[in-house]
């Protein structure tokens, strides 16, 4: 009976301790910025967004700005699912007289019919530069044609 009794109340202690653990960890995700509200993973270093907050709902992890590319050059990152239609979005390859140089859709990774962050890639091949600098363009796909939702984001490069 005594046995019994230490074994019920280990347990008990047991499941405190670890139901505060569990809390505690709870809290502490809770406090995490989420992917789609975060300060992308690079600065701002000449990156220009529309509308401005469009910098928000998009993380370009390869190139960086001002990167030195080539083609082909693969593009990826994440972009929250209200930037693909038909799982794709736009991305655009210019010089720095605006000359467009590529296109190629970047294909969703996952499920894009979310809110949440869906990872992208895209592989661009494009023609020789006529300057040494140019811009990646990603834009979100937007079957409306509402100029009030389009989303589109600017990254210099250089060739």
């Amino acid at each position: 009976m005594i046995k019994q009794t230490l074994y019920l109340i280990a347990l008990v202690i047991i499941l405190a301790v670890v139901g505060s653990l569990g809390v505690a960890i709870f809290q502490n995700l809770k406090k995490l910025p989420s992917a789609a509200t975060s300060t992308p993973a690079y600065p701002s270093g000449g990156i220009t967004a529309s509308p401005a907050d469009a910098v928000n709902d998009i993380a370009v992890a390869n190139p960086l700005p001002n990167a030195l590319v080539q083609s082909p050059l693969t593009v990826s990152g994440s972009a929250v699912g209200n930037w693909y239609f038909e799982a794709s979005f736009p991305v655009t390859i210019t010089d720095g007289d605006g000359l467009i140089l590529g296109q190629t859709p970047a294909r969703a990774l996952g499920d894009w019919m979310t809110t949440s962050s869906v990872l992208f890639t895209a592989t661009l091949t494009f023609s020789q530069p006529r300057t040494p600098n140019g811009f990646l363009i990603l834009k979100n796909d937007d079957p409306s044609g509402d100029p009030a939702r389009s989303r589109s984001i600017e990254i210099p490069v250089r060739f």
